[in-house]
């Protein structure tokens, strides 16, 4: 079963501030309490990170992502394996009083028990998706970026 999500989201900052918080990883755990970066060094290209989600469901996730293409202030491109599999995408571009960043993602469960749970249960399964980004974007628009202009 694949999750294909694509989902925008406007931010009151420019490009490269979206980009420039971004690339603080030691903040992460701030923003982001349900995301713990097990190792992770940089944005850039060709980093990998290993982390755990801990989205609003019985189960903790385990990733690693491999950053295949990161353009400054543009976009990030990355290859997701462990627990889920698949790619992810995050263009950014300028939009009135900010700029937007657009999610689009392709991912399937790889665990034999997460992915019996996703074909029962497709709805949760997406639900769980869309809340790990809009939560995500929510509180990086809350936390991170108002950090910026504080």
């Amino acid at each position: 079963m694949e999750l294909r999500s694509q989902r925008s989201y406007d931010f009151g900052a420019a490009p490269g501030a979206v980009f420039d918080a971004a690339g603080r990883l030691e903040d992460y755990g701030t923003w982001w309490p349900w995301l713990r970066l097990v190792s992770a060094e940089r944005l850039a290209t060709g980093d990998v990170w290993a982390c755990e989600l801990r989205p609003p469901i019985p189960y903790v996730l385990h990733l690693s992502l491999a950053f295949e293409r990161v353009e400054v202030p543009r976009m990030v491109a990355v290859a997701v394996t462990g627990d889920l599999a698949g790619t992810s995408v995050a263009e950014v571009g300028p939009a009135e009083g900010g700029s937007r960043v657009t999610v689009t993602s392709v991912l399937r469960p790889t665990h034999p028990v997460l992915a019996a749970l996703a074909w029962a249960g497709r709805p949760m399964a997406r639900t769980a998706l869309a809340w790990v980004l809009d939560t995500g974007a929510r509180q990086f628009a809350a936390v991170a970026l108002a950090a910026d202009r504080g």
